[in-house]
């Protein structure tokens, strides 16, 4: 039987064993479909006509609002037009080259005279927060509490079994997140400022904000966590080595769309019926939980 607890502990062979025999399933505790080969995910995913994005109950719309996820076609298209130029590499190329390296060594500097740090809390996690609030332009958030609120948008969008505990989480979580960013809207000249210049409305740009939040943090970080610890696992300069208290997440990033069926695939043949779940998973080699920690400076 597949739980949400068991996806969540390691999805990898509960993964493998879909793929092989059952590539397309009805989980019943979700009352859902999961969908898990890649062509079949690609087909859910570009037949708008037959899977829509407009689903219900929709945990995305009702954590986020309304966004670019929860649309399809042109409604999705323009969305997804206003709010591309932050993250794009045409226009974010001064971010990259003047921004990231100072959040480099500020961060660096937090920690280097302690000799100690752990890497995930200490580097990344602060590192993957800054890098957005520039990105976005926010000018009064901190990144605690934006990393705060991305783990209650997070909790709430997992939240396929409908525990009343994780909703609340999440519904505090937004409603901080909205007030925050109506404060920062408030200001003509900050950075929320250029999707309202692409044409789009107050409850469009919280929303996709929201989205931004809750989807673009936690790959950055651990994405971060994981190339430093093997730049210094592979390191032979010295200067650093690596002590057993730090936990380094060994799984990679799990994507997930839902969809609904709005009319028959087959329409001579069987028929998935209800809501669709396709799941990607990256197919890059699992690596086994190392006996890690946080990063001890050695005196050359």
């Amino acid at each position: 039987m597949i739980t949400l607890e068991a996806l969540e502990e390691d999805p990898h062979p509960i993964l493998a064993r879909l793929l092989a025999d059952e590539p397309v399933v009805r989980v019943g505790s979700m009352d859902l479909w999961f969908v898990t080969r890649w062509g079949d995910v690609e087909f859910v995913c570009h037949h708008p006509e037959l899977f829509t994005a407009n689903t219900t109950p929709s945990w995305l719309r009702s954590v986020l609002g309304e966004t670019m996820l929860t649309l399809d076609g042109e409604a999705h298209d323009r969305q997804y037009r206003a709010m591309k130029p932050p993250f794009a590499a045409s226009t974010a190329g001064s971010t990259v080259r003047d921004d990231l390296p100072q959040l480099f060594d500020g961060l660096i500097d937090g920690f280097v005279d302690r000799g100690r740090a752990e890497l995930i809390t200490d580097y990344a996690e602060p590192l993957a927060n800054l890098a957005l609030l520039i990105a976005l332009g926010l000018r009064t958030v901190g990144w605690q509490d934006m990393a705060r609120w991305c783990r209650g948008l997070c909790i709430g969008i997992s939240n396929f079994e409908n525990d009343p505990d994780k909703a609340k989480l999440a519904d505090e979580a937004r409603v901080e997140l909205a007030a925050a960013l109506d404060d920062e809207l408030a200001d003509p000249s900050g950075g929320l400022a250029q999707f309202a210049a692409a044409g789009l409305e107050r409850d469009e740009i919280v929303n996709n904000v929201r989205l931004m939040i809750s989807g673009g943090i936690n790959e950055p970080r651990d994405g971060v966590g994981l190339v430093v610890y093997e730049l210094l696992c592979s390191s032979t300069t010295g200067d650093w080595v690596l002590v057993a208290d730090m936990e380094v997440p060994p799984s990679p990033s799990v994507g997930c769309w839902v969809r609904r069926q709005c009319a028959d695939p087959w329409p001579e043949g069987p028929t998935v019926r209800s809501d669709l779940v396709a799941r990607r998973r990256s197919h890059a080699r699992r690596r086994e939980p190392r006996p890690s920690g946080g990063l001890r400076h050695v005196p050359p």
